[in-house]
């Protein structure tokens, strides 16, 4: 160790009163010198300040070669050279030499022994104070600013000398630390000289307010400042109100030890002074440092203090109904809640979490009205009729109070009224002011009573105690019941259920409500339990009259339910009949749609085409074939197809399956009647993976399974197991309830009966409607058949796999789990599929076959409205082929219904007690939904033989009939559809092969010539394409949008020829200048093809406002995404681009492509120049893979950007047409004003006070950053606009007040209100005529100038474009500045000819001013004009366009475009299609991620999974290290994937957002858990884990230790294994960002290439293959060891 020279840690350095605390050798590190103080020259002499010794001055001379590696290295890559100076008192110098970019600094350490003098170093970038005045007095005395104006002191009017100096030396700015006294601008943040600092103040600050001389420095000596504490030579604690000096250097050692050999470390530290006499530097402990999060918790905690988001929740009434909802508005409920705090309010309806006795409660009600619903039999039919009556005459109900549906619904109307009852507690005891809850007195002592046996019994509970507290609750709810408190009859809004209903249904703390619609179900919950209360009453006091219950009834109940008196029944009915008719007159819209043609159902705005359904029954059987093969890996079973097809033959019934639908013995099923011959197939799958050694190996005569390959098979059987359930639903026709697919059997196993049978030659599933079997006795049983394609597979799987699970499970799984593999239709993981389960299959599986997922409620709802309107058959409807039946239930007087009601269903599990006759009726609709989707397969020899007959003319009346007007409408539209896509195919391969072959020319060309032509293929030197042929006829389709415009004509041919391109099938690129009517082309694609959709983009929010704005005014049908109202009938679309580029909306748009015909992309330029800090538009490529041409609209694109905007498509420029038009705009004139950085606000200011406006004209100021707007805004005093206008906004908020600012400022009702100062966002697309000046300030592209120009004069009016500036634009990215136009900006600015010339970048069609006639003169020709003089003829060589980077040294020619791009296209759809494939490729490996996700969980530990050693229940695993969590913290990248890259991902769980795997949409602060991580709960990081544990997993074999996985893998992966060696390297390996769309994220294919590797199951293989060399797992010698 090196002795150190400074003085020990605990030694104290002096601090004299005129200088700063003495650094600890403490240097400035210059890499972050724009955050810092000015870097200086750190000179040391005892006596003199100025005089430097002889060694010192050859310091100064050191010659500036680079230094030493070694002292490079110890300083962090800075250089510094040795030298040794010795002084003429014998102390060793060290003078250390450091670089900030090209400047040398040079810093010398020192002994503490002399005193440090400054000098600063000039630096341009130096922003703090310098002083040029060397000899300048410490004591700042100047009654001067820097302006040499006089400056008086202002006496601030404060306190007494008496009162608190820190607070009032505070208003000035200065902060006094208590500990060192050292004295501190808050403004600058660092501590100043105390004599110094009121000049300080005054002279750089410009403090008005400040103190006057004397005041001050007397606060400050009161407050110690001119004694400053000695700061010890060590690490400080932060000071408050001081910055961190960061990457400051530290020298620990100075002896004679030569620099070379000395150690620095980086360090951080305060700043004392400012001037070349006071500046040091003094280091600070790093963990005292305030952290940001704690300096935002304190921010955030007087921001809470201060109420800045507070919301008043005391309820005022408005003064207009609008703001209400219809359920205040209409009820006048309002008068109840008047001036009460509605957050209080609604804590009496919350859940009594943390309230035990209210819990109990709960418990109580629900038992309490289950032992009512199970003693309603007690009473007599004419008692339940009664309880059902209201009418005061006596005249009876037909049908008798029930109990609810299902046990579920009992349950919650219980919690329901308990919750009622806690309410009233709640308020008996807490009341709420302004909130009048009158109890009768009988309330309010049965309530005491109820409270105060919860709270007494809820330690003591027993059945005894339980049944006390239940006759409290009864006691309760019957006074609730019979007595009415004296304000309720004086006012029936007192009533207490209605204070209730009001409380329950606040959706906020802020008066909004629930919707009208949701109020009368809670009232109906109230009505049954109030009407089960008087039950009970009944049968409890029936031995009072003799048992007769009706008496009872009579006696005691009906008084308080019949109509007549005031009530609490009669009040809610009189409720429950308002609010039912309010809430069917309550504004809304169906979910549920169909187009005229009845081949696309809408949902939610979703389209869902009837032919995409079909395809997807066709696929999910062939993903059903494909996963049964993979279970029987190579068993055969096709053998088994066949000898079903054989006896399922509908032309052969005597061959039929055999079946006993009354027999329900044990085992009874199909599979088990030996005269099907089914049986001799079940063990065939089984004996077969027996003898596979990837499922069994024999050691030693004892039988080992491999769990892990037994578990892969499982989860494989898993998805096939979803995906039946789907062709299930999907084809027996009609919807399912979940209830009623649940513990569906095939075999009769221990309790329950089975549900599926083989009835006249199909396999029938029978469902129960178990709602209605509570309520009947019975359910409403319904009979299907899947179609046979499915029912074939259907009885393989339950009859052959299913078997051979159950024997695999035992070896994995307990035995009832392996059991139900045995007797349940749907199993995953050994437990019958509950309705849970089903929906979230169902979504995953329509998600993935519809592009939309759909839960089983939905389902059913979509199921029902395809059989009933397309089908035209209801399972609820009985054909007429029943016309004997219905002749059999009126010869026995009563009606269809009742006979099946009372004769045909007399149990719930049998399913020859329902009639046969309705068992046919139900498989024909059946048949009908199987010939409607496609799929007849077997059934269709039956249709070929059968004769003529009734039967046959009636099916095909059935059948046929009511679709023949579909068929031959869609038939039609197919075919003219059909000629269409031809025309416009043979005109793409014509195109595509025209360019071809010119393409073909050019290589070989250039071959001879030797010029390579690549880089000119797609970017195409062609200006415009050749012209279009505009029909004559065109116009006169566009005559609705000119309506009450005389004469109205085209404004130019490019704009004809725009409108014409909508007939083609071409992407169409379309330049013209703004205001030369580019919108009309979307908005007359409506009225040429009025059947079809068209989507438009817009980038900007204000411009999607404005297009729905222009949009409403006409008569076309349409709105904005995502609130479209009808999607069958719409005719535009508009979306905002930010919503274009994600899935949700690619999905939308995939679901309505049978009607999409274009999509039109406004302002196309932001394509490829927003695109870094804009990610959706890196996803707008999905546009393209759509198939439909696009149209992309801009007034500002250079030629030379074709190329970049293709490639950002992915579309070949040589597909595209380019319609260009001229851009120049004769009515404008240019003027430039070039001043210096000081004064261009003045110059601002000026020219604004210049120009006065007429009524009718409009200005803007455009700026680049929001502070100069807000700041000229405030100068000026005129509104600005930005994106964000304040952040303290709710998004709402804000667009509300940017629409009120753009409607003040078109409306100009004061010339303030006539300008508005903004960015661009404030312009692009807005469609004003009248502005008339746009004032420009350091405008630093081409792009912008020219959108900013293109605001102005679209009236035709002459307009004025005025650009001031201070500095040139930059140009720094050439491959972004070229596309951008800053050259051509920087030509604009110092043009000395004509302006307009600089144009030609974007206009190849530029003139100069005077060579176009009628155009406006820019301020160089108005000079040039007024010398009246010609001037020499000046040459000017416009640039290459087309080569236009070849000035730049460093940049290729080559023009960027991908080489996929570059082979010649032949069509749309073939560019689309390419796409397509690329993300089906990343589809398809996805979903072997989700496949080994569910896996897991399936399995239920990762580490399990890893190591195939799979534990039943639970366990740990000793083996794992403890760094491993640590491990797999430091593996999650630190870049945040967003959802708008290629297969985005949680960096979490790192579970991908996008299908199949669908992690939830992520928002801000939603990650501080994993609770929306969709295996969070179980498996936190759970990617990360399996990453983790791959890497750390070592075995010792011959004795070394290494990784079992890690070479194959990478082997597999085509990638070196050293990116694997350290964790450190696979992050980095792992953070490698997707470019194409079938490259997945590696942080997934990592994990796929080990399961590929290790945990797939090997296709069918020999008997001599042994296991290991299949999977690594581990021998007996080996053992595993720790990382």
């Amino acid at each position: 160790m090196r002795k150190p020279v400074h003085p020990g840690p605990t030694d104290d350095l002096p601090l004299p009163l005129h200088q700063s605390p003495v650094a600890n050798d403490v240097a400035m590190h210059t890499s972050d010198a724009q955050n810092l103080d000015p870097l200086c020259e750190i000179e040391f002499d005892e006596d003199t300040n100025n005089a430097l010794t002889e060694d010192e001055s050859n310091v100064k001379e050191l010659s500036t070669d680079i230094p030493t590696a070694s002292l490079r290295e110890a300083l962090h890559a800075r250089a510094h050279a040795p030298v040794d100076v010795t002084s003429t008192h014998g102390n060793t110098f060290s003078l250390t030499r450091s670089f900030k970019g090209d400047t040398l600094v040079n810093v010398i350490h020192s002994t503490p022994e002399y005193k440090p003098i400054i000098e600063p170093i000039k630096d341009e970038s130096f922003e703090f104070d310098s002083d040029p005045n060397e000899h300048q007095s410490d004591e700042d005395e100047s009654d001067q600013d820097d302006n040499g104006e006089l400056m008086t002191p202002m006496d601030v009017d404060s306190p007494s000398d008496l009162d608190d100096p820190s607070a009032r030396i505070l208003q000035c700015g200065v902060h006094v630390d208590p500990n060192f006294h050292l004295v501190i601008c808050l403004d600058c943040r660092i501590a100043i000289p105390w004599q110094k600092m009121w000049g300080h103040r005054r002279r750089h600050h410009k403090q008005a307010s400040l103190l006057s001389q004397n005041q001050f420095n007397t606060t400050l000596h009161r407050l110690h400042a001119h004694t400053p504490t000695n700061i010890p030579n060590a690490p400080i604690c932060a000071i408050d109100g001081m910055k961190i000096i960061r990457d400051l250097l530290k020298c620990d050692e100075h002896d004679s030890i030569p620099l070379s050999r000395r150690e620095h470390r980086q360090t951080i530290g305060h700043q004392f002074g400012m001037f070349k006499a006071d500046l040091r530097f003094f280091e600070v402990d790093p963990l005292s440092i305030k952290s940001e999060t704690d300096a935002l918790r304190d921010i955030l905690a007087f921001v809470d203090k201060s109420g800045l988001y507070a919301k008043e929740t005391t309820y005022h009434r408005p003064s207009n109904q609008r703001p209400r909802g219809p359920l205040l508005a209409q009820t006048n409920w309002e008068h109840c809640i008047e001036n009460v705090d509605l957050k209080i309010l609604r804590q009496t309806v919350s859940h009594p979490d943390g309230e035990p006795h209210f819990l109990y409660l709960l418990d109580l009600t629900r038992e309490y009205y289950k032992n009512i619903a199970a003693n309603l039999g007690r009473l007599s039919t004419l008692t339940l009729r009664a309880l059902l009556s209201t009418s005061p005459s006596g005249e009876l109900e037909k049908s008798p109070f029930r109990r609810p549906q299902e046990d579920p619904t009992l349950e919650k109307y219980g919690n329901f009224l308990a919750k009622f009852i806690i309410f009233l507690i709640r308020n008996l005891y807490r009341p709420i002011e302004n909130f009048d809850v009158p109890l009768h007195p009988q309330h309010t002592a049965n309530l005491q009573t109820l409270d105060s046996q919860l709270r007494n019994s809820i330690s003591k509970r027993s059945p005894a105690v339980d049944l006390i507290v239940i006759n409290s609750v009864h006691e309760v709810i019957f006074s609730l019941l019979t007595h009415v408190s004296a304000q309720f009859l004086k006012n029936e809004m007192k009533d207490l259920f209605t204070l209730y209903l009001i409380t329950y249904h606040l959706s906020d703390d802020f008066g909004n409500t629930n919707r009208v619609s949701q109020v009368p179900p809670t009232i109906s919950e109230a009505q049954w339990c109030f009407r089960a209360t008087a039950g009970a009453e009944i049968y409890m006091k029936m031995g009072q009259f003799d048992d007769n219950s009706f008496e009872t009834y009579k006696a005691l109940v009906r008084p308080y339910l019949i109509d007549g008196n005031q009530t609490l029944f009669t009040c809610l009915r009189q409720k429950m009949a308002f609010l039912s008719t309010l809430s069917y007159t309550e504004p809304g819209l169906p979910r549920f749609g169909w187009n005229p043609e009845m081949t696309v159902l809408s949902i939610d705005g979703f389209a869902l085409p009837l032919n995409k359904f079909k395809d997807s029954v066709e696929s999910s059987l062939l993903d059903m074939k494909q996963m049964m093969d993979k279970l029987f890996l190579g068993c055969p079973w096709q053998d088994i197809l066949d000898y079903i097809d054989r006896r399922t033959d509908p032309t052969d019934p005597n061959n039929w399956f055999l079946d006993r639908p009354q027999q329900s013995d044990q085992n009874t099923s199909i599979f088990n009647f030996h005269e099907n011959g089914l049986d001799i197939y079940k063990d065939r799958l089984l004996a077969h993976l027996a003898n596979n050694p990837v499922f069994f190996t024999t050691v030693h005569g004892v039988l080992t399974p491999q769990k892990s390959n037994i578990w892969e098979w499982i989860a494989i059987l898993n998805e096939l197991v979803s995906t039946m359930f789907y062709c299930v639903v999907s084809t027996w026709g009609g919807g399912a309830r979940g209830t009623e697919c649940d513990h569906l059997k095939f075999r009769v196993e221990g309790l329950g009966q089975r549900q599926l049978f083989i009835l006249n030659g199909l396999v029938t599933i029978s469902t129960t409607y178990v709602k209605t079997a509570s309520i009947q006795r019975h359910g409403n049983l319904i009979a299907r058949c899947p179609c046979h394609a499915v029912s074939r597979l259907l009885l393989v799987v339950l009859g052959v796999i299913y078997p051979a699970a159950a024997g695999l499970a035992t070896f994995v799984m307990q035995v009832t789990e392996a059991r139900t593999y045995l007797s349940y239709i749907f199993v995953q993981d050994g437990s019958p599929m509950d309705t849970d389960k089903f929906s979230k299959s169902l979504t995953t599986i329509t998600l993935r076959y519809l592009g939309k997922g759909i839960g089983i409620r939905d389902w059913r709802q979509i199921m029902s409205t395809m059989l009933i309107n397309i089908s035209k058959a209801d399972f609820g409807i009985l054909d007429v082929e029943d016309g004997e039946l219905l002749a059999i239930h009126r010869a026995f007087g009563h009606s269809q219904a009742v006979g099946e009601a009372h004769y045909s269903l007399q149990t719930t599990n049998a399913l020859t007690q329902i009639s046969h006759t309705a068992v046919t009726s139900m498989q024909r609709v059946s048949k009908h939904w199987h010939a409607t989707i496609g799929q007849r397969e077997n059934c269709a020899k039956l249709e070929t033989q059968q004769s003529a007959d009734d039967t046959h003319a009636q099916l095909y009346d059935r059948v046929l009939g009511p679709l023949k007007t579909t068929v031959y409408n869609a038939a039609h539209q197919a075919i003219m559809s059909m000629g269409v896509d031809i025309i416009d195919e043979l005109r793409n391969v014509a195109i595509g092969m025209g360019n071809g072959i010119l393409s073909g020319l050019q290589d070989m060309f250039g071959h001879y010539i030797g010029v390579n032509s690549a880089a000119s293929i797609g970017a195409s030197k062609m200006i415009s394409s050749p012209h279009l042929d505009v029909d004559p006829n065109l116009f006169d389709k566009l005559r609705p949008l000119f309506l009450g415009i005389p004469n109205p004509s085209f404004t130019s041919s490019f704009q004809a020829e725009l409108v014409q391109s909508c007939l083609t099938n071409e992407h169409v690129l379309c330049v013209m200048p703004t205001g030369s009517g580019k919108s009309l082309a979307f908005f007359a694609a409506p009225l040429i093809h009025p059947r079809s959709l068209f989507i438009v983009i817009t980038p900007l929010v204000a411009l999607t406002e404005d297009m729905t704005r222009r949009l409403a005014t006409t008569r076309i049908n349409g709105g904005q995404y995502p609130h479209i109202q009808d999607v069958l009938t719409a005719q535009i679309v508009i979306v905002s681009a930010h919503q274009a580029g994600t899935d949700d909306f690619f999905r939308w748009a995939k679901s309505v492509k049978q009607r999409l015909m274009r999509v039109f992309i406004d302002e196309a330029h932001h394509i490829f120049t927003s695109d870094d800090y804009r990610n959706c538009f890196n996803l707008f490529h999905l546009i393209t893979a759509l198939s439909k041409p696009i149209t992309f609209l801009t007034a500002t694109m250079s030629p030379i950007s074709l190329p970049r905007l293709c490639s950002q498509m992915q579309i070949p420029p040589s597909l595209v047409r380019v319609i260009r038009a001229p851009l120049h705009r004769s009515n404008i004139s240019y003027s430039v004003i070039s001043v210096s950085a000081a004064h261009i606000k003045e110059k601002v200011i000026e020219t604004y006070r210049s120009i006065v406006l007429h009524e009718k004209d409009r200005g803007i100021i455009y700026c680049t950053t929001i502070a100069l707007i807000r700041e000229l805004s405030e100068l000026l005093q005129i509104p600005y606009y930005t994106s964000r206008l304040d952040e303290q906004l709710d998004e709402s908020s804000n667009t509300e007040e940017k629409n009120r600012r753009f409607n003040a400022w078109r409306d100009g009702d004061t010339p303030s209100q006539r300008w508005m100062i903004a960015t661009l966002c404030f312009g692009e697309g807005i469609d004003f005529p009248g502005v008339r000046y746009v004032i420009h300030v350091e405008v630093n592209n081409m792009l912008r100038f020219l959108q900013e120009t293109g605001r102005l004069g679209r009236d035709g009016l002459p307009s004025s474009s005025i650009l001031i500036y201070s500095k040139l634009p930059f140009y720094q990215e050439p491959e972004r500045d070229e596309h951008l136009g800053v050259l051509p900006m920087r030509e604009f600015m110092k043009a000395q000819g004509c302006r307009r010339l600089s144009f030609h970048s974007f206009d190849p069609h530029a003139h100069s001013c005077a060579s176009a006639t009628g155009s406006m003169l820019c301020d160089n020709c108005e000079r040039l004009k007024k010398s009246k003089g010609i001037t020499r003829q000046t040459l000017w060589l416009p640039r290459d366009t087309s080569s236009h980077t070849s000035r730049v040294p460093g940049i290729s020619n080559d023009v960027s475009t991908p080489s996929h791009l570059l082979k010649p296209p032949f069509s749309v759809k073939s560019v689309a299609d390419d796409i397509n494939t690329k993300y089906a490729t990343g589809l398809k490996e996805l979903k072997v991620l989700k496949h080994i996700l569910d896996t897991i969980r399936t399995i239920g530990c990762v580490y399990c999974w890893v190591s195939g050693e799979h534990r039943v229940g639970p366990h740990s695993h000793p083996e794992v290290p403890h760094s491993l969590h640590g491990k797999i913290i430091s593996l999650l990248p630190s870049v945040k994937r967003e959802d708008t890259t290629y297969w985005a991902y949680c960096y979490k769980c790192w579970v991908p957002f996008r299908e199949p795997c669908m992690h939830p949409s992520v928002h801000s602060g939603s990650l501080s858990n994993h609770l929306s991580c969709p295996y969070g709960a179980q498996f936190p990081f759970i990617l990360p884990s399996v990453v983790a544990i791959i890497r750390e997993s070592k075995v010792i074999i011959n004795g070394q230790t290494t990784n079992p996985y890690l070479d194959r893998m990478a082997r597999r992966l085509a990638v070196d294994p050293d990116h694997f060696t350290s964790i450190r390297s696979l992050q980095a390996w792992l953070k490698h960002e997707p470019k194409q769309a079938d490259e997945i994220p590696r942080c997934h294919s990592f994990v796929i290439a080990f399961y590929r590797e290790f945990r797939t199951i090997p296709p069918h293989q020999s008997d001599d293959v042994h296991m290991e060399d299949i999977q690594p797992d581990i021998p007996e010698d080996v053992q595993m060891a720790n990382t």
